[in-house]
């Protein structure tokens, strides 16, 4: 089987944004972050408070609230605007360019613009499959990518890789 395909920012994107949203690290980090910050602002809210000026302490605590009931989304869109600035710059030779992957029975052999490579179905940690991407996660390699809206029948690619004994997680209610 052979698939052809061309990505797109937002599939670099998506692969770097769904990397972070799955890290324990990165959710102990921003729970760490929101949790601090808000605390920071209440403590100097009540430091205010305790020397008379009572209006700002109650703007340290209206951001203090804010703060904490919105950074969330501050913090995606921040992620996501970082790194779609990295992708335009790092990953510029790849964007829009025709990249083939061919599945035969022990190996997956890859074709893009920067040169073409042969990789052991064995080496394959994992597929990750979210709305609209796979994310072929390889031992000691970078991960594959490949956008859905380039295949024609995602269920006959989906038995392959079970033929091939390929293990898959099912991401498709993933979002950022």
């Amino acid at each position: 089987m052979k698939l052809e395909y061309v990505l797109e920012q937002d599939d670099f994107v998506n692969y770097h944004l769904f990397l972070i949203s799955e890290s324990k690290q990165s959710k102990i980090f921003l729970n760490f972050l929101r949790v601090g910050i808000t605390v920071a602002f209440i403590f100097m809210s009540y430091k205010i408070y305790n020397q008379g000026r009572m209006f700002l302490a109650i703007i340290a605590g209206c951001v203090a609230v804010s703060f904490f009931l919105f950074f969330g989304k501050l913090y995606k869109s921040k992620l996501k605007k970082f790194y779609s600035e990295n992708v335009k710059r790092d990953n510029s030779n790849r964007i829009g360019e025709l990249e083939t992957i061919e599945f035969e029975n022990d190996y997956l052999i890859t074709n893009t613009k920067i040169g073409a490579g042969k990789i052991k179905v064995s080496e394959i940690q994992i597929i990750n499959e979210t709305q609209d991407n796979f994310f072929i996660n390889i031992l000691n390699n970078p991960t594959l990518i490949i956008p859905k809206r380039g295949i024609e029948n995602i269920e006959l690619v989906k038995q392959k890789w079970k033929d091939l004994k390929v293990p898959m997680a099912d991401y498709l209610s993933w979002k950022w």
